[in-house]
């Protein structure tokens, strides 16, 4: 399949197996988080987070444009299973909860929402149309934002995710961003506090920045 790659803001050659920074060579020596594949994890307060090997696999960047949460998933090429669905409802409990809106209605979705992690349907809020809807005319301003981000030989599912899924809570899925890789594996960050992506893939020693 031909992959319309994307254009890195800035790109940097490196020599040796990875980049000299340190979430990538030894980030258990750092406070970054690591999401290992078929996982996902959330940074609360700006933290880095970090995964690696990466080849028919893709990740999934979700983030609230109103602080610095934000959740990294390394995503199988057969499913988004069941413990990462969990984690978006957590990220997105974190969204409900700030929002300014009543604290009934704030109630109603907060359960929604959890209904909907566990598979089930939000009965409390009407129906799952209504419940998608809201969450649509909540996050108009695009709060809460997705970007799915593949290397050469990732595989495609991601219509599978949005329709099924991400859909329901009105998320606002970006342009995918797609990495030269190659035929090798690759590994990526992200920091929150200024909004840059770095991707590498291996033996081609070479550094990208994207950003969100």
């Amino acid at each position: 399949m031909v992959k319309n790659y994307t254009q890195p803001i800035s790109e940097e050659s490196f020599r040796g197996k990875c980049p000299p920074i340190l979430e990538f060579s030894n980030p258990w020596e750092t406070s970054c988080i690591q999401v290992t594949q078929g996982n996902g994890e959330i940074s609360k307060c700006g933290r880095i987070i970090q995964s690696a090997g990466f080849a028919d696999c893709f990740g999934i960047l979700l983030r609230n444009t109103n602080n610095l949460e934000t959740a990294l998933f390394h995503v199988d090429y057969t499913e988004f299973n069941r413990e990462q669905r969990k984690v978006v409802g957590e990220f997105i409990e974190l969204y409900l909860r700030k929002l300014n809106i009543s604290s009934k209605e704030k109630k109603k979705l907060r359960f929604a929402n959890a209904e909907v992690m566990r598979g089930l349907y939000p009965g409390n809020y009407g129906n799952l149309a209504g419940f998608q809807k809201r969450m649509e005319e909540l996050n108009g301003n695009k709060t809460i934002q997705a970007r799915f981000i593949y290397g050469t030989m990732s595989e495609d599912i991601k219509d599978r995710i949005t329709e099924s899924f991400f859909n329901f809570f009105g998320i606002h899925v970006k342009e995918d961003l797609v990495i030269n890789s190659g035929n090798h594996y690759w590994s990526m960050l992200y920091k929150p506090k200024t909004d840059e992506i770095l991707a590498y893939a291996d033996s081609k020693n070479k550094l990208k920045t994207f950003k969100f």
